[in-house]
């Protein structure tokens, strides 16, 4: 008898513990998950206000610096934003700038923020 009921409990508690494990629970008893800011915060204002010819002082006034500066092209700056905001989808955003003799030349924005 005694093992029937030992038998009984270790057979109910895995259930128990799938039930704890539904995907459908209430968002008061989920895990809290901070929201994640990663590289240069790239506006549509700022991306906006960059125009043909600006000089790289200027630029880097108003994106602050490249994230990324290619060694082997130096004249090409790469900003990149990621953001996820707690559950919710990933964003990334990219800005390729290109410049000559000091001055910007080509502006070539990602897809995804390319778009509205």
């Amino acid at each position: 008898m005694r093992h029937a009921r030992h038998l009984m409990i270790a057979l109910a508690f895995p259930l128990v513990l799938t039930a704890c494990a539904s995907s459908s629970m209430p968002d008061f008893l989920q895990v809290y998950q901070m929201d994640i800011h990663q590289g240069n915060i790239l506006s549509d204002e700022n991306v906006a206000k960059l125009r043909i010819g600006m000089p790289q002082d200027e630029v880097r006034f108003l994106l602050g610096s490249p994230m990324l500066v290619d060694i082997f092209h130096n004249d090409r700056w790469d900003y990149v934003y990621y953001k996820k905001a707690g559950k919710g989808e990933p964003e990334q955003k990219r800005v390729s700038l290109f410049f000559e003799n000091g001055r910007l030349t080509r502006i070539e924005p990602s897809p995804s923020a390319a778009a509205p």
